[in-house]
């Protein structure tokens, strides 16, 4: 059995997701974090075309309705 390659993770480009705003709403209050649109378990990797930044709230409301819902509600394309 072959083991899973580990992931490498780009701590850097993550934290400087913290800078940016919120892609549903620019003025969210709060902490903004960056969101992988390919899973990480799927191959997703740490890399600019794979994250969109999102403040805690709207990182939570997508995983809690789902990628589709969520894009549907905010007009977003995937």
């Amino acid at each position: 059995m072959i083991p899973k390659p580990k992931r490498k993770v780009d701590k850097e480009l993550l934290r400087s997701f913290r800078d940016k705003p919120c892609l549903i709403k620019k003025d969210c209050l709060g902490e903004v974090c960056a969101h992988h649109v390919k899973t990480k378990g799927s191959g997703g990797g740490d890399i600019v075309d794979n994250l969109i930044a999102l403040c805690l709230k709207h990182h939570s409301e997508l995983h809690q309705i789902g990628t589709i819902t969520f894009y549907l509600k905010y007009g977003l394309k995937k």
